[in-house]
């Protein structure tokens, strides 16, 4: 931010993090993603805002925070590292929506809002925060892990459980306002 608003940064090549074990923010400019966002090493964090429809790839140790940003229609999180929700995720997409990968890990510490659509093949750590607005699909063979102390609030929208969800940790689960819990047939609650 260098003064008369943040600016813009679009990526539709390759954004690549490739030395040191720190941390490198992203928080001046809004960052649109249609390419390749590949954190091979430390963390990567996306904090100005922007959205994403391209694919962010996180090696293993590696991390990938986000902090107000936007996933779209095609956005893809893969990799054997982890991505981050610490201060608000909203999906928009609606046709495809976003995927985890298999092998891929999403903590989810904050809120993930909006009305579109996010599929997890990998393992979702929900540790609090609200979940709420659209469809969360838990394929056959992920994992949603939801823990931690604090109450995590299901609200508005839609958990489809088709793998396996494990419930530990002294936080409640608060559900209103309409929101489903659809544990599927095959599925482990």
């Amino acid at each position: 931010g260098g003064g008369g608003g943040g600016g813009t940064f679009n990526n539709a090549g390759t954004l690549k993090k490739s030395a040191g074990f720190g941390t490198t923010t992203i928080s001046g400019p809004s960052f649109n993603n249609t390419g390749i966002v590949d954190v091979q090493t430390g963390t990567l964090g996306l904090s100005g805002g922007g959205t994403g429809t391209g694919a962010f790839t996180v090696a293993n140790l590696a991390v990938l925070n986000f902090s107000g940003y936007t996933l779209g229609d095609g956005a893809t999180l893969g990799g054997a590292g982890t991505a981050a929700n610490v201060g608000g995720l909203t999906l928009t997409g609606t046709g495809t929506g976003a995927t985890l990968s298999a092998g891929g890990t999403l903590n989810c510490s904050s809120n993930i809002g909006g009305s579109g659509k996010l599929t997890v093949n990998g393992i979702l750590n929900w540790t609090g925060g609200e979940i709420g607005g659209g469809v969360t699909t838990i394929a056959s063979g992920a994992i949603l892990n939801i823990s931690g102390a604090v109450d995590q609030s299901f609200r508005f929208g839609r958990i489809d459980n088709a793998g396996t969800t494990t419930w530990t940790g002294t936080g409640n689960i608060r559900g209103g306002a309409g929101a489903v819990f659809n544990n599927q047939t095959g599925a482990v609650f």
